[in-house]
């Protein structure tokens, strides 16, 4: 059964809402692994593993065996090998320490003392954005306005959304590149 938490909150005269008697359900008795983003060098994790899922493998491998395994996020950044963090069992979410501009794939599993890995959750992947100044706007404001110029041609936005572009892009010309 999920664990639930009453929110809600009184108005200026202390009269309760609806918020106040609607239930806010901590978990939902679903198993899934998501990640966010905060910044290109490291990655949120969070997830939620209904009870049946770790029961699952106590029943076909013992509860004993479970009991001793480490709880690890298992990331796999594309192109590299693949690597362990342990997290407490406990724990719901977790943040990772990861390379800017790389593709990551992260699963919830369990390790045991013998090395051997069980999946628990799998499906969080993620990709990570430079963490440097894009080549194109060290170009200068014209390069930035040919590539604004290249999608339109390509049709994926309306031209009427980047009406403005020329005249920003040379009044920042004039600013920054007149002497």
């Amino acid at each position: 059964m999920a664990k639930e938490e009453t929110a809600g909150r009184k108005d200026q005269d202390g009269a309760s809402g609806p918020a106040a008697e609607s239930p806010v359900t901590a978990l939902y008795g679903e198993s899934r692994l998501g990640c966010l983003l905060r910044d290109p060098h490291w990655i949120y994790c969070h997830w939620e593993l209904a009870a049946d899922a770790s029961q699952r493998i106590a029943r076909t491998r013992g509860a004993d065996l479970v009991g001793s395994c480490r709880w690890v996020l298992r990331v796999t950044p594309e192109g590299a090998g693949t690597y362990d963090v342990e997290v407490d069992q406990e724990a719901r979410s977790w943040y990772l320490k990861v390379r800017a501009k790389t593709r990551y794939r992260v699963e919830l599993g369990l390790v045991s003392p013998a090395g051997e890995y069980m999946l628990l959750l799998g499906g969080g992947e993620i990709e990570t954005p430079s963490d440097t100044v894009d080549v194109l706007s060290r170009r200068g404001p014209a390069a930035v306005h040919d590539e604004v110029r290249r999608i339109l041609a390509a049709g994926t936005v309306s031209s009427a959304s980047f009406a403005p572009v020329p005249a920003v892009a040379e009044a920042t010309r004039r600013r920054h590149y007149s002497a």
